[in-house]
């Protein structure tokens, strides 16, 4: 417990600095690399699975048919399993309470804006959102009747749409189905991401449907507003968290993100981001998340940072405060917002040539969940991967071991 105790301040001190390092346990490493060996040979280890399971089934065994229905059966369970690991996908949820900014969390992660945000209309249900290869985006609405199915050309198409439905859905103090959205990823990432409501809003139904997804989750991103600094709601719905975690050893799966923290700026009283996120820290701990990385981020600052960069990218202009001209035509409220953000940059760290990569490079807290998957790939694929590891599937019939004939030790392990 000291080492990693030691272990985890360490990581928390680079998140201080902005250094983006990838330290990985030597276990974890070979695990990766297990992992990496799989996914290289899948394909080809599912054929000669199959090749096998073709040739045993074509002979015959005689009295001995029984082996050949062990070998069977258990050449369709690798199989069942092999199948479960090319469609297992990990499952990482975004949990806070209500208008922590989840939902533009979510915007941020998948590069675009795909759902209303807290702002405009709270979540009212459960979205899950997939990646696959098609152009286009899917979504399909889970209602009791039968699976509602609409394709959406952009992201901008489908948030109109769910707008709609959530202003409805709030009209009408009514929770909606739950959805699933499939979309053209942009990142390496491969994993299912879900927007869940908050669970203390007034319906009982959201916090239901959000304790639900706690059990389903490989890995759980929970936003902390910073202006409330853990609330009661927020303390009740970790302690949630902590009992199903702790219970199935996945604790260190955790990402803590302290959200809003651009507002630390509009405060008289200066205040240091690091103390803030050691005082949330400690209170973490006193909740039991002994070990736990803790970052700050401001989402919005990162979803309009990338709107900007989008629209840099799209007209051709290298020049932040020339593309800010420009963007006013789009929105003067974003041009605002990101002139003050570029005058905290200017003024408060004394930055020069301050540009948008410079804006989205210091949320470290993005970088960290972008580029380190690896808690999400283990969680997801290492138990399948070591199903049975040790021990026999199937062991030979009492009988036959006993037969005077004598008998043939096969190895079921897979």
């Amino acid at each position: 417990s000291s080492f990693l105790h030691e272990f985890y301040e360490l990581l928390q001190n680079l998140i201080y600095l902005f250094l983006d390092i990838d330290i990985k346990t030597a276990e974890e490493a070979l695990i990766l690399n297990r992992i990496e060996k799989f996914e290289k040979y899948k394909e080809h280890l599912e054929k000669l699975v199959k090749t096998i399971y073709d040739n045993i089934s074509s002979k015959n065994f005689g009295e001995l048919k029984f082996i050949q229905t062990i070998f069977l059966n258990n050449l369709q369970k690798i199989l069942k399993i092999l199948k479960s690991l090319k469609e297992n996908m990990p499952v990482l949820s975004v949990m806070a309470t209500k208008k922590a900014g989840k939902s533009i969390l979510i915007n941020c992660i998948l590069g675009d804006e795909y759902v209303p945000t807290s702002l405009e209309l709270p979540t009212p249900n459960v979205v899950k959102f997939i990646p696959w290869q098609n152009d286009f985006i899917k979504l399909i609405i889970h209602s009791k009747t039968g699976p509602q199915e609409y394709h959406f050309k952009t992201p901008q198409e489908l948030k109109e749409f769910l707008r709609k439905l959530y202003e409805n859905a709030k009209e009408k103090r009514i929770s909606l189905p739950d959805m699933s959205v499939y979309y053209k990823s942009k990142s390496n990432f491969n994993f299912i991401l879900v927007d869940t409501p908050g669970p203390n809003y007034a319906a009982t139904s959201h916090k239901i449907l959000t304790y639900k997804w706690i059990e389903k989750s490989d890995s759980i991103i929970f936003l902390i507003d910073y202006s409330k600094h853990l609330t009661d709601d927020e303390i009740s719905f970790l302690k949630h968290i902590y009992s199903s975690f702790k219970s199935r050893k996945k604790l260190f799966s955790l990402i803590f993100a302290i959200n809003k923290i651009d507002l630390i700026y509009e405060e008289e009283e200066n205040k240091s981001i690091q103390r803030v996120i050691d005082f949330i820290r400690n209170r973490l701990k006193s909740l039991g998340f002994s070990e736990n990385l803790t970052f700050a981020i401001s989402a919005r600052q990162y979803l309009e940072a990338l709107k900007l960069k989008k629209f840099m990218e799209e007209n051709k202009i290298d020049d932040i405060y020339l593309a800010l001209k420009e963007y006013k035509k789009v929105s003067k409220e974003s041009v605002k917002y990101l002139k003050g953000i570029l005058s905290i940059y200017e003024d408060y760290f004394d930055m020069e040539n301050v540009d948008i990569d410079t804006i989205l490079g210091l949320q470290s807290g993005f970088n960290y969940i972008f580029k380190n998957n690896f808690v999400l790939s283990i969680k997801a694929t290492y138990p399948l991967l070591t199903f049975g590891s040790g021990e026999p599937i199937a062991q030979p019939p009492e009988e036959y071991v006993k037969s005077p004939k004598g008998y043939i030790y096969i190895g079921y392990k897979f």
